[in-house]
C-alpha cells in the first residue's frame, strides 16, 4: 500500500481520505505499471469524492501515461444500461486495436472474446402500461373499429387480462456488417432480400423479444371460454409484441450515436429462411436470457415472440424505410386488399 501511495502522490494528495481517496488513483496507476492500461473506473453517479479521485484524475494520468485507456462509468438506478455498456464496448474496442505499451498480461484470446460477448449482450425488461387496440383491429381485419359497444367491452376485458399476463423481455447484440457478412457472428442470413435490405449498412442489430409464457397460457384458457375472446386476446398479443419491439428499439437507439437505420426484418420475410432462426437465437443466447427458443418444427416458444434484424448506417437508401413498394407481397397482400397495411 505504501507503493500505491508513492505512485499516487504526484497526482493527488495522500491526505485525500474521502471516498476511495488517493487509493483509487493508486490502483489505476498500479494496473498501468503492471501492463494492464485498459481500465474501467466504476463509481456511483453522485459520489463527488470518487469523481474527483477517479474521473477527475484521468486526464492527468493519460498525460503521464499515453498508453492508458480508461473509461469512467457511472452507475445509478436511473442510468441507461445501454450507455454504460457502450462506454465499456468503446474501451474494449480501443484496447483490441491498440498494442500494449508495456509487457502485456498473457490472456488467452477466448477470454477477450468471452468478455466482449458478455458485455455486448443487452437484455431489456419492457413494461407495457396499455395496449393499442387499433393494432388488434388491424390483425382482426375489422374496419369499423370499436363502434360496437360489445366489441369495445370485449377488447377492454381482454386487454386487462393480457396486461397482467405479459412479462415482456428483449435481448439484442450489435455486430459489424461488411460485404454481406455479419462479422464475428455464427448466424449467416441467406437470401437476396436481406442483402438488399442491408444495403449501405455497416452494423446489424440482432434482436429478439417475447411476451413470456403466461400469454400462451392465457390464450389457451380463453379458447375454452369462447372463440371471440380467444381471437381478441390473440390479436391484442400480436399488437403487444410490436409495441415491445418499438420500446426496445427506442432504448437501443438512445444508447447509440445518431445514425440511420432500417426497419425490422424477420426470418420468413422475402427469401430469408425460417430455418436460420435457431442460429439467430443461439447467437443471442435467448433461451437463457429471455426464455425464448425454437422447436424442431421452427415454432418459437413462447409463441408471441419475434426475432429480427435491423441495419445501421449513414445515408441509407429509400428502401430502408418500410413501405409496400419494398415488400415481396405487393399486389397480393391481404392487408392492402382490406384497405390497410401490415405496419403502423
Amino acid at each position: 500500500i505504501a507503493e500505491l501511495a508513492k505512485m499516487a502522490s504526484p497526482i493527488v494528495s495522500t491526505g485525500n481520505q474521502t471516498g476511495e481517496g488517493w487509493f483509487l488513483t493508486g490502483e489505476m496507476l498500479e494496473l498501468i505499471h503492471n501492463g494492464a492500461p485498459n481500465i474501467v473506473c466504476i463509481q456511483p453517479f453522485a459520489c463527488l469524492p470518487n469523481h474527483i479521485v477517479g474521473k477527475g484524475v484521468i486526464k492527468e494520468i493519460r498525460r503521464r501515461y499515453p498508453e492508458a485507456n480508461i473509461a469512467a462509468v457511472d452507475y445509478d438506478p436511473g442510468a441507461s444500461e445501454v450507455n454504460q455498456l457502450n462506454r465499456i464496448k468503446l474501451m474494449l474496442t480501443t484496447a483490441k486495436n491498440r498494442p500494449y505499451a508495456l509487457n502485456p498480461p498473457h490472456f488467452p484470446v477466448f477470454f477477450f472474446q468471452f468478455l466482449m460477448y458478455t458485455l455486448l449482450m443487452n437484455v431489456y425488461r419492457i413494461i407495457l402500461t396499455e395496449l393499442q387496440s387499433k393494432d388488434a383491429l388491424r390483425y382482426l381485419g375489422l374496419k369499423t373499429g370499436l363502434a360496437d359497444p360489445a366489441m369495445a367491452a370485449l377488447c377492454e376485458t381482454c386487454s386487462k387480462a393480457l396486461l397482467s399476463a405479459i412479462d415482456a423481455r428483449a435481448v439484442c447484440r450489435i455486430f459489424p456488417y461488411r460485404d454481406g457478412v455479419i462479422e464475428g457472428c455464427t448466424y449467416r442470413p441467406a437470401g437476396s432480400t436481406i442483402r438488399d435490405h442491408l444495403t449501405g449498412c455497416d452494423r446489424v442489430i440482432l434482436l429478439a423479444a417475447t411476451l413470456g409464457p403466461a400469454v400462451d397460457t392465457l390464450i389457451r384458457r380463453t379458447m375454452l371460454k369462447g372463440m371471440a375472446e380467444a381471437m381478441m386476446t390473440d390479436a391484442l398479443a400480436s399488437g403487444a409484441i410490436e409495441q415491445v419491439l418499438d420500446l426496445a428499439e427506442a432504448e437501443i437507439f438512445a444508447g447509440l450515436s445518431p445514425t440511420g437505420h432500417t426497419w425490422r426484418y424477420s426470418p420468413g420475410y422475402g427469401d430469408l429462411p425460417l430455418d436460420g432462426q435457431k442460429d439467430l437465437l443461439e447467437v443471442l443466447d435467448a433461451r437463457k436470457r429471455i426464455g425464448l427458443y425454437v422447436s424442431e418444427s421452427l415454432l418459437m416458444t413462447p409463441t408471441k415472440s419475434v426475432t429480427c434484424l435491423i441495419g445501421l448506417g449513414e445515408n441509407l437508401p429509400e428502401s430502408a424505410k418500410k413501405s409496400c413498394r419494398s415488400c415481396t407481397l405487393e399486389g397480393k397482400c391481404i392487408f392492402r386488399q382490406s384497405g390497410t397495411t401490415c405496419y403502423r
